[in-house]
């Protein structure tokens, strides 16, 4: 089975490891560790709905563990067409 969850920042580096994805599912993960800022995350989405995939669910977590605020955003992607 393919890897289902690849890092945002992961996938701006090297968008040809979304080209090699197989799978028809994908979660990609994006952090942001003092304030709410997703920006990697929404240019992967733009990069990836030019590539015939489509959000289907976004989630965030907030952790303030250990005086850290962690925050964490999931895109859960799929894929509708072959770009």
């Amino acid at each position: 089975m393919a890897n289902e969850m690849m890092k945002a920042q992961d996938l701006i580096k090297n968008l040809k490891l979304l080209d090699q994805y197989r799978g028809r599912y994908l979660i990609v993960m994006d952090q942001a560790l003092a304030y709410p800022k997703f920006d990697v995350l929404n240019q992967v989405i733009c990069l990836m709905a030019e590539r015939g995939w489509q959000v289907v669910n976004l989630s965030t977590l907030v952790s303030t563990a250990a005086g850290l605020n962690l925050q964490m955003m999931y895109a859960l992607m799929v894929r509708i067409a072959q770009a």
